[in-house]
């Protein structure tokens, strides 16, 4: 593939870990290129932020995950950074059930992210599969479902979703009866079908039926 030679022909998007956004944009060509043995494709990265804000990478404890208190890594659950991030979970999750009850309590703060509340969920499931059900808002049930499709775990919930009032919490659910190929459920997928107004939930709702049901 060419670039047109542009200056800016971005190919990825990122926000840095100090805040500013990081833009990765082509050379003349997509990847290396050589001329006469020599490298003849220069790429470029170009880094902005808004007018009034100082891009600074925060400073965070130089010790070694496994001497971090659980709150640092809630808090690093949170962060730009994706290498960060699962790092912090994988740690959490190795502390084991100790790390449940600080996670369920950042997940009752006013101020958390939805990007907090996505990673405090899915260490908490990864901990625990058979944890309760968390519906406390749209992303919980729709990350809760992820998990039982992820753990292959149906339990009455994922069936009660279905008739959920949100079309994305109703996606869910049918994508994970097709994962955990619930075929006892097929029932149930068919009065979807037959009732199902949106487009997406409806179209996904039959592929579930291809898959898991003869012609």
């Amino acid at each position: 593939a060419l670039s047109s030679g542009r200056a800016f022909d971005p190919v990825d998007i990122e926000i840095g870990p100090d805040g500013a956004i990081w833009v990765t944009s082509w050379g003349r060509q997509y990847g290396v290129h050589h001329e006469d043995g020599k490298f003849a494709n220069e790429g470029r990265i170009y880094r902005f932020w808004p007018k009034g804000f100082s891009p600074a990478v925060p400073k965070r404890n130089p010790a070694p995950l496994s001497e971090w208190k659980i709150e640092e890594l809630i808090t690093e659950l949170e962060s730009h950074v994706p290498a960060w991030r699962s790092n912090a979970q994988e740690e959490l999750i190795r502390r084991g059930e100790a790390a449940i009850p600080p996670l369920l309590a950042a997940l009752e703060e006013d101020d958390r992210t939805t990007a907090l509340e996505t990673w405090a969920l899915w260490t908490i499931g990864r901990i625990d599969p058979e944890h309760s059900w968390l519906d406390a808002n749209r992303n919980q049930k729709i990350q809760s479902l992820r998990l039982q499709a992820f753990h292959q775990a149906t339990t009455p919930n994922v069936i009660d979703a279905l008739s959920d009032s949100e079309p994305r919490v109703r996606l869910e659910a049918v994508i994970a009866l097709r994962q955990n190929g619930e075929v006892d459920h097929a029932e149930k997928l068919i009065e979807l079908a037959a009732t199902e107004s949106d487009r997406i939930v409806y179209n996904a709702t039959w592929a579930a039926l291809l898959d898991l049901l003869s012609v």
